[in-house]
């Protein structure tokens, strides 16, 4: 199935959702835009759907307001979070009373908007980038920005709620880096991360030395169902 039935199937599915007066499932995309000063060398924006295992099982603990499952297993049948680290968090009452946000410090790779140069296909299962670039300015790295979210906006019209999660990545790594892979991770109370989702770009894009790289995520919840 390329990408235009895809586009078209999930359009199908929303239209669907809101006749039977169900939950849409909030809606992703992300913008690639690379600067060179003041020059543009790339800008696109595609949809990001990927949501991970995790993304599913946090969104739905704060629905049911439940802790992950106290046996400490992940994958069907199970409710458990697999951190960035590969260990499984079988339980954490902070999941549900303060909740996971995706926001980051500078120089800090471990969180919020992450970027990676494996184009490996997706798989719910991921738990991290497959091949995260770390923060640094040395060959291989890219040096990450504190992140900004900005605060959700009411779209009359579309009667939808989105906000942005911006974050820059400076080239300063003395060669081209290739990005192929974008993700969120969310950082629970500064105890454990959590990959969300996890997207394969549809267009690889390389940022030169000395470039700047801005990726956004534009999230947005449609209430068309609710507000009409």
């Amino acid at each position: 199935m390329d990408t235009q039935e895809k586009k078209q199937l999930r359009e199908e599915i929303k239209k669907k959702t809101r006749l039977l007066g169900l939950p849409p499932v909030p809606e992703l995309t992300i913008q690639m835009e690379v600067k060179l000063g003041d020059e543009v060398l790339h800008d696109h924006q595609e949809e990001a759907h990927s949501w991970t295992r995790n993304g599913w099982n946090i969104m739905t603990a704060q629905m049911f307001q439940i802790q992950p499952c106290l046996s400490g297993d992940f994958g069907v049948g199970a409710f458990g979070l697999t951190k960035t680290n590969g260990d499984i968090q079988s339980v954490d009452a902070d999941l549900i009373t303060q909740g996971n946000r995706c926001l980051s410090a500078a120089a800090n790779s471990g969180d919020g908007v992450v970027v990676g140069t494996s184009g490996a296909v997706f798989n719910t299962e991921h738990y991290q980038l497959q091949g995260l670039i770390s923060h640094g300015v040395i060959a291989g790295t890219l040096s990450y920005v504190t992140m900004t979210i900005a605060a959700p906006a009411y779209t009359v019209g579309t009667k939808t709620w989105k906000a942005s999660i911006k974050r820059i990545f400076n080239n300063l790594s003395g060669g081209t880096i290739t990005v192929a892979e974008v993700g969120l991770v969310s950082n629970n109370n500064g105890l454990s991360t959590f990959l969300t989702a996890r997207d394969v770009l549809a267009e690889a894009v390389d940022v030169i030395d000395n470039a700047q790289l801005t990726v956004t995520y534009g999230v947005s919840m449609d209430f068309s169902d609710i507000d009409s």
